[in-house]
């Protein structure tokens, strides 16, 4: 606003004079150098205010973060490893994996092995004390055809009196044979050899618990 009223205060003088030289109250020797000087102190004027706003305007603007970097700490270098921390290192990792190994495959523990002679349409037992998720590994070898079982005590009570029975576990009427017995609770178990041949039979028996 400041702006247009000086340049239209220069453009009025500058009027006003060249109407007086028309009007012959001034020469216009005298009347041109004046209204050249006014309009041109109102444009100087006119400029000089301009810049100024237009520093002004630059001045109020919002200014940029200025954007900083973030410092991060210095890494130190990891110390540097031995040809004995890596021994130490191998030891205790073979260390683990026989304790897991031990733990995983218990080495099978031989309860029975020997050899005897069972007599034509009898049997013989042994009696097991094993304990709950024990596994028995029973085999045997003989001259003959024989069955080996696994009885609890009413089965065994029944075969000794010639009486129809169960078994858990086993095989019947082989020369040789294996199987295994996962014990599902803890207690009395009995293992027998049955011979029900006319003839005596020569038997090898092993059992293994795990």
């Amino acid at each position: 606003m400041q702006r247009i009223l000086i340049l239209s205060t220069g453009v009025i003088c500058g009027a006003f004079l060249f109407i007086i030289a028309l009007v012959n109250i001034l020469p216009w020797q005298v009347t041109s150098p004046l209204i050249a000087l006014s309009v041109g102190i109102s444009t100087v004027i006119w400029n000089y205010l301009h810049e100024k706003d237009e520093r002004q305007k630059k001045d109020n603007l919002p200014q940029r973060p200025i954007r900083t970097e973030k410092i991060l700490p210095e890494q130190k270098p990891s110390p540097e490893t031995t040809l004995s921390d890596i021994l130490v290192t191998i030891e205790k990792a073979a260390r683990a994996y026989k304790a897991v190994q031990e733990a995983t495959h218990k080495t099978d523990e031989t309860i029975i092995s020997e050899g005897f002679k069972i007599d034509p349409e009898d049997f013989q037992y042994y009696e097991l004390d094993l304990e709950e998720g024990e596994v028995l590994s029973c085999s045997l070898k003989s001259t003959d055809t024989v069955s080996l079982y696994i009885l609890d005590r009413r089965n065994l009570s029944k075969l000794e009196h010639d009486k129809d029975f169960g078994y858990e576990e086993g095989i019947e009427n082989v020369y040789r044979g294996a199987f295994e017995f996962d014990v599902p609770k803890s207690g009395k178990w009995f293992l027998v050899v049955e011979n029900e041949t006319q003839a005596e039979v020569k038997v090898n028996v092993e059992v293994k618990v795990k």
